[in-house]
């Protein structure tokens, strides 16, 4: 085993990846021609910080 995660990490990961799917599946991402991730300006995304505080970017 490489690395390891706890059951928070882990839980939080899971999390960010399926509120990722969903708003796919809502078409609010797309996927831009080089690969990157195209997200419109009226949708936030949280994500945690190290520090373990949750803020969000635009």
């Amino acid at each position: 085993m490489l690395c390891h995660l706890d059951g928070t990490t882990v839980f939080i990961l899971i999390l960010i990846i399926h509120l990722l799917l969903i708003d796919y599946m809502n078409n609010r991402i797309t996927i831009g021609p080089s690969g990157q991730l195209l997200v419109p300006s009226n949708v936030t995304i949280p994500f945690i910080t190290g520090d373990g505080v949750g803020k969000e970017i635009t």
